[in-house]
């Protein structure tokens, strides 16, 4: 009897080892991403070169690394078009959104924290990169968000800590606090990438193999910044102390839709008397 209960255990690990190893490898799969090289090379000049800068193609990587297999996307502040060049080139279905007229295709000019034109459940991903910052109406925002994500849609939000030196920054964030608004608008947190690894700290040092790749192969080039960027995106999920030191410190946030959080009642907790709520 004894005998068969071990072997029944054994059995048991070795499914659940092999279980997990399966689902490693799909999610290593799901993951690869295959850039059209042609796509990028075909940009305009002065495109290219910002996309292929250290900085903007981490950014842009991690960012489609936490969009993963989802296909209708809406970029909030697409600016010049990075995180639009990088997701088209993964064949991605992108609309834009931004305050007024800018250099990119399917763009949408609107306020976010007004009600858009797009449906309920329209997007099966928003990206908000750098820019809650920067709104006062950052609830309300975040409401039309919600309205127009899927239910099982992503919220990709990315923000600097600490950062109120720009005219343009009217809020200041930490991961905390990010976490408590994003809660409070009803969105569940899934993910915190925290910002400011090796790649984009010591940029000056990386910038010279990717200078001498761009002589002989855009593919080699490209290759060399994934990798790269892959390091810095694996090292911001354990949030390294050193991080801290880069003037570029901040965080990637992935958020789905859940409950809203009452603010109120943890107030009321924390500051009145027990027997004096009703």
């Amino acid at each position: 009897m004894k005998d068969i209960r071990k072997i029944l255990k054994d059995l048991v690990i070795k499914n659940d080892f092999h279980l997990k190893m399966s689902k490693r490898k799909e999610k290593r799969k799901s993951f690869m991403m295959k850039i059209d090289i042609e796509k990028i090379d075909k940009l305009e000049r002065e495109v290219k070169k910002k996309l292929l800068g250290l900085r903007d193609f981490e950014g842009a990587y991690i960012i489609s690394r936490l969009v993963g297999n989802k296909k209708k996307i809406l970029i909030v502040g697409c600016l010049w078009g990075r995180d639009y060049h990088f997701l088209n080139a993964l064949g991605k279905e992108i609309v834009n959104l931004d305050l007024g007229k800018q250099n990119v295709p399917n763009l949408v000019i609107g306020d976010i924290t007004k009600k858009q034109i797009f449906k309920n459940e329209t997007f099966d991903a928003v990206i908000m990169g750098e820019i809650i910052e920067h709104i006062f109406e950052d609830l309300e925002a975040l409401k039309e968000v919600r309205r127009i994500l899927k239910r099982d849609g992503k919220l990709i939000i990315t923000i600097p800590y600490y950062d109120d030196h720009a005219e343009y920054h009217v809020r200041m964030h930490t991961q905390k606090t990010m976490k408590r608004l994003l809660e409070h608008s009803g969105f569940r947190i899934e993910r915190v990438i925290t910002r400011g690894g090796l790649l984009i700290s010591l940029s000056k040092i990386f910038a010279i193999p990717s200078l001498i790749l761009s002589k002989i192969s855009l593919k080699l080039r490209i290759n060399y910044l994934k990798k790269i960027s892959e390091m810095d995106y694996k090292l911001g999920q354990k949030n390294r102390w050193f991080f801290k030191l880069s003037k570029s410190y901040g965080g990637y946030f992935i958020a789905s839709k859940g409950n809203k959080k009452n603010f109120v009642e943890v107030n009321r907790k924390a500051f009145i008397p027990l027997e004096n709520r009703k």
